[in-house]
């Protein structure tokens, strides 16, 4: 069955404009109206105010409240099914969060309803009057009966002595806390190493902890030692370098299987694992005295693991009972497995894994180990090209619940097909996919829809959004229905003015890409901002964003762009732009745009042209205003690349360089060559510093010190040449790492885009 209809524009379809080959000799640009540049931390402010007119205080004030407004909506950060026995119903627990702007932080807290089943199939909601707040809580893990449930708390205020708390529940009170500070280091409660499983029984829960070394206890050679105080290392070593994981994983070097024992009250962890792993993702098989589990080797460099799905990794099963008797259990040609997840019955696991590490996100391919035999075959294959727009592209997967079974043989998974997110049924012995998800809405309201929760007896527990409603919680009975339970706050009513559309473009080659254009229906031309997704392996689906919601509703129409080399699409749409970053992708940017231009006269001013993005969107804004200065009169840059030929020495995926500029055979993630002479003269000329000399748009630029990903001289060095060469600049600098998304960073990053957008269209 095909997904959801994509709402196409009527626009024609015109040859595409190839982007012009930059010339060799470089000729500088001064303007002859000057800004002044300043380096300045946020919240600072230029003499030179942005918005000079007397409107200036209302429009900042209008655009402060629009935030506001919007930081309102609550966030669905998860949630779970469990059963209600005394009512004969069903409980959905829901996890939320809210922007607090005062105080600058997330406020979490917690939504229980009681769905009781009526006569007509659907299900009465009925919710707490007053939603629960908590506290440092990371992760709630339900037991299957529902009748017992682990909180995992961690307060890292203080990052020397952070408080790790694990406390058991019952569905009536507190049956235990224990601190672990002393047995492990932080949880990971998401993310490549993050899980957490119940045996069958209830009397173990198999989760993931950094594991305490020597080196993470020692003390300096003067701190002396109390008297009778045994040395748990030689001192001298706690500056000692030790690699972790990257970006947003600081500190996070090596996670480790431990078992909490609700009988014993207490904490080990598993014994005899390789020194040279980092394991996570841990699963009860075998009656409950084995875990399958995922290991990661450490022997050579560990790269950055978020956002990035190929790291090499197998699924392995060692004994919790008597002698360890680790084996690997995935095949030699699972490259990266992850994921495994055991059937109600016991008898399979399935597993996510990819048969290339090039791209850091790629179509996965589906596996199924049978426990009893330890064979292993291919349910779900990669889909290379889909046969048409409407056939199914492959699975694209990012998270995946704990739950995900509807039965012993079908389960669910949220995965992209093309620019939407969408919940597929996946039959393990027939193998066929099949979309659940309702879509009598998309043409009107393009959506997205996220698996939370899937159990055999109670149904599905899902998450839909678009661009006029954050998010819906819905619950899908066995018997097919959808039953809508709880939504966000209704405070969103300025969103009437707000629409979005899928729209297809064409490419000389034939192939389609697409984009997502957010079009504020107050009638007039209005500027059109262009936004390129990061990645450059990823995809801007049908979800609401409140940065584009606040961008469009501030007067602004905004396009995003799934160029080719997004996921959604094919594994062969994925690394067609492998070796083609800074042409292809700028290529298809500017295409789309100009498409928009010249169909939509009446919404969008074809002389008030912006640009925008983050990451590889950075980078790409950057040629974008260097390729085509013509066009683009104004742009943002977010921790962006501009250099990879100098990037490739302090990021954290250094391979990213290689396969992006280079492509796919470029590097050798077994040996971890060097770059020649020859791929450094590539990487440069991929990248925007190589056309910095034609930029005339004024650039503001935005970093994050904590950034491990793209490394902040990036951003300096562009600062700088443009300041050089006499273009309005400006600089931000956020204590955030890649994403700006701390509350206090997020909003007053938000705003300032806003006011270098209207000072400069």
């Amino acid at each position: 069955p095909p997904p959801p209809p994509l709402a196409r524009a009527t626009f024609h379809n015109h040859p595409p404009i190839m982007s012009s080959k930059p010339s060799v000799s470089k000729k500088k640009h001064h303007r002859s109206h000057h800004h002044h540049h300043h380096h300045h931390k946020a919240g600072e402010t230029e003499p030179d105010s942005s918005l000079s007119s007397a409107a200036a205080p209302a429009i900042l004030s209008g655009a402060v409240t629009r935030w506001a407004q919007l930081s309102r909506c609550s966030s669905l950060e998860s949630g779970f099914l469990c059963a209600a026995s005394a009512l004969k119903g069903i409980g959905a627990f829901l996890l939320k969060s809210q922007r607090d702007l005062g105080a600058g932080e997330r406020r979490k807290f917690v939504e229980q309803r009681i769905l009781l089943p009526q006569e007509d199939g659907g299900l009465l909601s009925i919710g707490t009057p007053v939603p629960t707040e908590v506290h440092h809580l990371l992760l709630v893990s339900p037991s299957p009966s529902s009748q017992k449930f682990l909180h995992f708390r961690q307060d890292t205020t203080d990052c020397a002595k952070p408080t790790i708390l694990l406390e058991l529940w019952s569905d009536e009170h507190l049956i235990c806390s224990l601190p672990t500070e002393d047995i492990h280091g932080c949880f990971y409660s998401n993310g490549f190493f993050g899980g957490v499983s119940w045996s069958t029984d209830e009397t173990r829960v198999a989760y993931v902890a950094e594991k305490l070394t020597p080196e993470s206890k020692s003390k300096s050679y003067f701190q002396p030692s109390k008297p009778g105080e045994k040395p748990k290392s030689r001192p001298g070593r706690e500056f000692l370098f030790r690699e972790d994981w990257g970006e947003q994983n600081t500190r996070k070097s090596t996670p480790s299987l431990f078992i909490f024992d609700l009988l014993t009250k207490t904490i080990t962890e598993v014994g005899n694992l390789p020194e040279n792993m980092s394991c996570g993702q841990p699963q009860w098989i075998d009656n409950n005295s084995a875990l399958a589990f995922v290991g990661a080797p450490t022997e050579k460099r560990r790269l950055g693991v978020i956002y990035c799905d190929n790291r090499e990794s197998s699924i392995y099963r060692i004994n919790v009972d008597g002698p360890a008797n680790l084996q690997r259990l995935s095949g030699d040609d699972d490259l990266c497995a992850r994921y495994p997840r055991v059937s109600p019955d016991g008898k399979h696991v399935i597993f996510l894994t990819s048969s290339t590490l090039s791209a850091h996100k790629s179509c996965a391919i589906l596996r199924l180990l049978t426990v009893s035999t330890g064979e292993c075959r291919t349910v779900i294959d990669v889909v290379r090209e889909p046969e048409t727009n409407k056939s199914f592209p492959g699975l694209f997967v990012g998270v995946v619940p704990a739950r995900i079974w509807i039965s012993n043989t079908t389960l669910a998974l949220t995965s992209l097909w093309r620019s939407a997110l969408v919940i597929l049924s996946i039959d393990i012995e027939k193998k066929t996919v099949v979309p659940i998800t309702p879509n009598a809405s998309f043409k009107l309201h393009p959506q997205s829809w996220c698996l939370l929760d899937a159990t055999p007896s109670l149904g599905i527990l899902a998450s839909s959004s678009c661009s006029v409603e954050p998010w819906v919680a819905s619950v899908r009975m066995p018997n097919g229905s959808w039953n809508e339970i709880a939504r966000t706050s209704p405070d969103v009513d300025l969103l009437d003015t707000v629409e979005s559309q899928v729209i297809e473009f064409d490419t000389e080659s034939g192939l389609c890409f697409e984009g997502i254009l957010w079009r504020n229906k107050i009638p007039g031309p209005k500027p059109l901002l262009v936004y390129p997704h990061g990645g450059p392996h990823s995809c801007f689906d049908c979800s609401f964003y409140q940065e584009i919601a606040f961008l469009t509703l501030s007067g602004f129409q905004v396009l995003l762009v799934n160029y080719r080399g997004s996921v959604g699409f094919g594994q062969d749409w994925v690394e067609i732009l492998c070796g083609q970053c800074g042409t292809m992708d700028v290529e298809d940017c500017f295409n789309a745009a100009r498409q928009v231009i010249m169909e939509m006269k009446y919404e969008v001013d074809p002389n008030r042209v912006g640009v925008i993005g983050g990451s590889h969107g950075g980078f790409l804004t950057g040629h974008l205003i260097g390729q085509h200065p013509e066009m683009f009169k104004v742009a943002v840059m977010r921790n962006p690349v501009t250099d990879i030929s100098t990037m490739i020495g302090a990021t954290d995926i250094p391979e990213w360089c290689l396969v992006e500029a280079c492509g796919i055979e470029a590097f050798n993630n077994r040996s971890f060559n060097i770059p020649t002479e020859e791929d450094r003269i590539r990487m440069f000329r991929a990248s925007p510093m190589y056309h910095v000399d034609k930029v005339e748009a004024p650039t503001l630029l935005m970093i994050g010190t904590a950034d491990r990903r793209v490394p902040n001289f990036q951003s300096h060095q562009f600062y700088y040449a443009l300041r050089e060469r006499g273009i309005p600049t400006r600089m931000f600098v956020y204590e955030d790492p890649h994403a700006i998304t701390k509350v206090s960073s997020e909003g007053d990053a938000w705003i300032n885009v806003f006011e270098w957008f209207t000072e400069h269209l």
